[in-house]
């Protein structure tokens, strides 16, 4: 097997390996070069919620449900389907890796090349007319850093608990 394929199959078999109900709690940096945002992730929390929230808005992802939920400040919220996850959302499917857009030849992009260091994968994807990549951590099954559609999203102050343990810091 390529170094691509085994590094592809590290990230599927980590995800198997994730059988501990864990919730994970971390900040996002976003910057497209000119702006930065920060997000506060909190995401498979006991009730399998994902949630994401700035200064004007919080957005959560339900996958039992499939159903997108974005709250702006002062607006009511608006509720939408999986279809527009992970292309709506980047920061939340940093948390799902294999729910990146990355995996949908719909979104015009596919896997270019991939390799494993140590307890990571790369993975270098690309499309026609614009170009990423992805390092999922394996052992947290969270991709700590994406660049994707000119922005560069960056994992920080990453913790995980276990449900209804004290928890630790990663």
């Amino acid at each position: 097997m390529n170094d691509a394929a085994t590094s592809l199959s590290a990230l599927i078999t980590s995800k198997r390996r994730l059988c501990a109900p864990e919730q994970i709690e971390a900040t996002v940096h976003a910057t497209d070069g000119r702006s930065t945002r920060i997000f506060h992730v909190v995401a498979r929390s006991p009730t399998g919620e994902y949630r994401c929230a700035t200064d004007d808005e919080t957005v959560s992802f339900n996958p039992r449900s499939g159903e997108l939920v974005l709250e702006p400040v002062n607006d009511p919220p608006l509720r939408t389907h999986r279809h527009e996850f992970p292309m709506s959302h980047p920061v939340l499917t940093m948390f799902s890796p294999l729910d990146l857009p990355i995996w949908d030849a719909s979104d015009n992009y596919e896997v270019v090349d991939a390799w494993r260091n140590g307890d990571s994968v790369r993975l270098e994807f690309a499309g026609p007319v614009r170009r990423g990549h992805a390092i999922v951590d394996l052992e947290n099954h969270v991709a700590v850093e994406l660049r994707y559609l000119d922005w560069l999203y960056t994992v920080r102050d990453l913790s995980t608990t276990l449900h209804g343990d004290v928890g630790r810091a990663v």
